[in-house]
């Protein structure tokens, strides 16, 4: 016969087996997670390895453009700086010598018109297309002119100079 004690002890045996049961699903879950889990984090730091070693690829690429863009920037800025200094050292040279009248500069004169108002006769022709007489002018005036257009040589260079840098940085 069944008695109260039979009945404990069964439900103790179920509930016992029921417990070893359930830690027995539960490390057999761990384990299962766990391995699904190592494979992910396996995966995924092989992912930011891969990021990580692109982007240092792509890091050293830009450095490399970079550096080649200095480069020919200073090839640039020291041809440019040499013909800027000889431009500035013979445009100074030049205004010198017209201050101190070591050179002369001189213009076509117009036609002088004879008293009468009556153009003096052509002269024969020659080199100049009969341009006519010509004038010197005074050695601090033809200074100042030269000095002016001297100064727009050294204009020109540097504009050359800074378009060269600006094609260089767009790439044109």
């Amino acid at each position: 016969m069944i008695t109260r004690l039979h009945v404990i002890a069964i439900a103790a045996a179920v509930l016992l087996g029921l417990i070893v049961g359930g830690i027995a699903a539960w490390y057999w879950q761990d384990n299962r997670w766990s391995a699904r889990l190592s494979r992910v984090d396996a995966v995924h730091s092989d992912t930011l390895a891969e990021i990580a070693r692109v982007a240092a690829g792509q890091v050293q690429l830009e450095q490399e453009k970079r550096a080649e863009l200095e480069r020919q920037r200073r090839l640039i800025d020291e041809h440019y700086f040499k013909e800027y200094t000889d431009v500035t050292s013979i445009n100074a040279e030049l205004v010198a010598d017209l201050a101190a009248a070591r050179q002369r500069l001189s213009v076509r004169a117009a036609g002088a018109i004879c008293p009468g108002g009556v153009p003096p006769a052509a002269g024969a022709p020659g080199m100049d297309d009969g341009a006519g007489a010509r004038a010197d002018l005074h050695p601090a005036v033809a200074a100042g002119v030269v000095g002016v257009t001297g100064r727009a040589d050294e204009c020109r260079v540097r504009l050359g100079a800074l378009q060269e840098w600006v094609r260089g940085v767009v790439g044109e």
